[in-house]
């Protein structure tokens, strides 16, 4: 063990611990310094009330409520020592007016070891004892690089990666060029010659077609590979992980007016098996969202008390400082700041995680090839029985996520990831750009880049349940969203499609440009292609004046199209043992002209306004 610079002992035979503690500890010697208090409280070994003020007393030490930065050599020295040193030690170096040094310590345990460590940073020879509290030292380190990490998570990919990043006015520009040729091609169909608008009716069929075969392909590979395509982990190797060798994890909970959801998605979160010692959860908010600031602090997050409170150890709040966006992504990047897990996941608000979910990611990345750097967990909804809206959105993402994206992974093509549930290698995830703060559509972005990166995305068989749209108006908002970034996404990284190539290859690139522009192309394209099939039967075209090969292929994407994706639909709910779903796959088509005017939707907006980031309410509805 190493030597620590407070007594041990006297804790021991003082009254702010539990008599079993002693016992407890000293068989634990491998449990580093900073890690033992977070153990003691998540064990329950230590009294509750006023713990740190005695703590103090004990020790005859000074005691610190809160950390003073106002002075601007304490910030100096302590922006020279790791972020991720200070959170991990429970401890910030203060310089006093007069020169002294004081080490501000929430930490009872920190080892001779680790305050040299520390001081070695701070160019000081020696330093002082100051006994503070959690919250003084979260709060200190939030505050020291407050608008630093700010701009960081603003500009870290657009700085780093420019040619990756959607930020203005890339998309707008690129959206406007893509509008200019569209309307050249519209004109085509006024003003040449009749061939020309066969031919490019006959391009769009054929397209579509394509389309219908790489989704049935997928399917048909997940269908019949499920093992293969998917992360499965057994009960067995559940029980024979030993929870002193789990590395430590980071949960990004990102909120914006969450406040009816935050019950039930701290319930959720505490039901996470992971060693508390070794788990960080953020939550993490805009610094002018009180609302949801009240109601964590409610359930005992970030409460302002000196007593110890179990959820102190590994729930924080951390309030993201206004920037020139506000979006989901900037404050995933904000929170990264403060990372220090080996894997980072990230949760929304209304998220209902298997409790196994992190040991699963564990055992799946011991089980993947080390080019993995992500593992996405399936998505399920938990109020999927509302009303119908519903019933066709859990339809939609068990088809999605047990099929599609498994079967996209089989055939080696870019995987757009859904936004949440990725569990990462945050090394790696930092290295790769991070999110976009521009991008609505973040996640699929991030998909795009881990490929072009040469790393791989695999699905990871382990379910988060969510809370699905269930009013018209917001599900609308939800998926133009979607669609819009999709799009976004595809029109950033074409940006220079010869390097797109070369970093992909010639079949991943086409598979990729294939997927992300699909997700946008046949949504859009549906109505036209019904339209004119009604046209046709109501005999205002004709066979006999309709070359075959435009009526054959449009037929194909009618009939055998729709029939597949409802035979798909209804082996996806059957096979995920939802029967009773699987009769409404029959009428899948009238909610994909819901998608279709999601899509024109977001046509629109991307014209209009590409960045304008439209919220979906929670725990409300």
């Amino acid at each position: 063990m190493n030597s620590t610079l407070f007594d041990i002992q006297t804790l021991f035979d003082s009254n702010l611990v539990e008599d079993h503690f002693q016992s407890a500890a000293l068989t634990e010697l491998s449990v580093p310094t900073h890690q033992w208090l977070d153990h003691g409280i998540s064990k329950g070994y230590f009294s509750q009330k006023d713990f740190y003020k005695k703590l103090a007393k004990l020790y005859k030490n000074k005691y610190w409520d809160s950390i003073n930065l106002n002075i601007n050599p304490s910030k100096n020295v302590a922006m020279r020592v790791p972020t991720h040193l200070m959170n991990e030690l429970k401890t910030v170096p203060v310089e006093a007016g007069n020169g002294t040094l004081y080490f501000a310590s929430a930490n009872p345990f920190i080892s001779n070891e680790d305050a040299q460590e520390l001081l070695e940073y701070t160019g000081f020879k020696e330093f002082k004892f100051v006994q503070t509290n959690p919250f003084a030292v979260n709060d200190a380190i939030k505050n020291i690089h407050y608008l630093e990490f700010g701009t960081v998570a603003e500009g870290s990919l657009r700085v780093r990666q420019n040619e990756l990043s959607a930020s203005p006015p890339v998309v707008l520009k690129l959206t406007r060029a893509l509008v200019a040729i569209a309307v050249v091609l519209m004109a085509g169909f006024f003003f040449l010659p009749r061939g020309y608008t066969l031919a490019a009716f006959f391009v769009v069929n054929v397209f579509y077609l394509y389309l219908n075969y790489i989704r049935f392909l997928t399917f048909y590979k997940a269908l019949k590979h499920k093992k293969e395509v998917n992360i499965m982990v057994s009960e067995e190797e559940l029980a024979e992980l030993n929870d002193s060798s789990l590395p430590r994890y980071t949960v990004i909970v990102p909120l914006r007016f969450e406040r009816p959801i935050v019950p039930h998605l701290v319930e959720s979160l505490k039901k996470l098996d992971y060693p508390k010692n070794k788990l960080e959860i953020f939550f993490v908010i805009g610094v002018d969202d009180t609302e949801t600031a009240q109601a964590l602090e409610e359930q005992g997050i970030n409460a302002r008390s000196d007593s110890i409170n179990t959820l102190d150890t590994y729930m924080h709040l951390i309030k993201v400082p206004k920037m020139n966006v506000d979006t989901k992504p900037l404050v995933c990047n904000y929170a990264l700041r403060f990372a220090t897990g080996a894997y980072t996941v990230i949760y929304d608000a209304e998220d209902a995680p298997e409790p196994t979910q992190l040991k699963k990611a564990v055992i799946g990345y011991q089980k993947s090839s080390l080019d993995t750097v992500c593992l996405q967990a399936k998505l399920g909804f938990y109020n999927s029985h509302k009303n119908l809206l519903t019933r066709f959105f859990t339809l939609e993402y068990g088809m999605w996520f047990d099929y599609f994206l498994p079967g996209l992974q089989s055939i080696k093509s870019p995987v757009p990831l859904g936004g949440t549930s990725n569990h990462f290698v945050t090394k790696v995830l930092t290295q790769t750009g991070e999110w976009d703060p521009y991008n609505v559509t973040e996640d699929a972005d991030l998909g795009m880049r881990i490929y072009r990166h040469r790393y791989r995305t695999k699905i990871l068989d382990s379910y988060t349940m969510e809370e699905a749209s269930s009013k018209l108006g917001v599900w609308l908002k939800q998926r133009s969203r979607w669609e819009k970034g999709f799009l976004a996404t595809l029109l950033v990284h074409l940006r220079h499609p010869v390097k797109l190539r070369r970093e992909l290859g010639a079949k991943q690139f086409w598979l990729g440009v294939t997927i992300f522009f699909g997700n946008f192309y046949m949504p859009f394209i549906n109505p036209m292609l019904w339209l004119i099939t009604i046209l046709w039967l109501l005999s205002l075209f004709s066979i006999g004046t309709i070359s075959w090969y435009i009526w054959v292929p449009a037929l194909l994407n009618l009939i055998v199209g729709n029939i597949v994706h409802m035979a798909m639909h209804f082996m996806a709910a059957f096979r995920t043992k939802r029967r009773d779903l699987s009769l409404l796959a029959l009428l899948i088509p009238f909610y994909w002209a819901l998608i279709s005017l999601a899509t024109y939707i977001a046509s629109y907006e991307i014209f209009r306004d590409p960045y304008k980031w439209n919220k979906t309410s929670h725990g409300s509805e």
